[in-house]
């Protein structure tokens, strides 16, 4: 025992246990470091997956406007039509009525004209 105690104090000792604890802290900040590291490679990946994410989203958003585009200039031109469709059946329900009031016009002519007629024969 009173060997180990004089050890002690020695350089050479000292040393040693220098060395050992250099050792252990090189070893934890080795392994700090690399889990560090490790993270840090994660949280590229993750950030690489977002943008891909992102510009995929970006193009079915592209794809959707231009697809609303088209449905709306569709509507548009169907719309049109049925305008113009609308206006030819009003014009032709005016001239309907047109007619319809000269046949009664034409029909009240011709029955006072057959009034005159039986009236004059008796």
């Amino acid at each position: 025992m009173i060997l180990q105690n004089s050890h002690r104090g020695h350089p050479e000792h000292n040393l040693t246990i220098t060395l050992k604890k250099l050792l252990q802290e090189n070893k934890r900040l080795r392994k700090e470091l690399f889990d560090a590291t490790n993270k840090q490679h994660q949280e590229m990946f993750r950030a690489i997956q977002l943008k891909e994410k992102h510009f995929i989203l970006l193009e079915k958003l592209r794809e959707a406007q231009i697809e609303s585009l088209i449905k709306r200039q569709e509507a548009s031109r169907n719309a049109a039509k049925l305008a113009e469709a609308n206006y030819y059946l009003e014009e032709n329900l005016k001239e309907t009525r047109n007619e319809v009031k000269m046949l009664i016009r034409k029909n009240k002519f011709l029955l006072s004209q057959c009034e005159k007629s039986s009236q004059e024969k008796d």
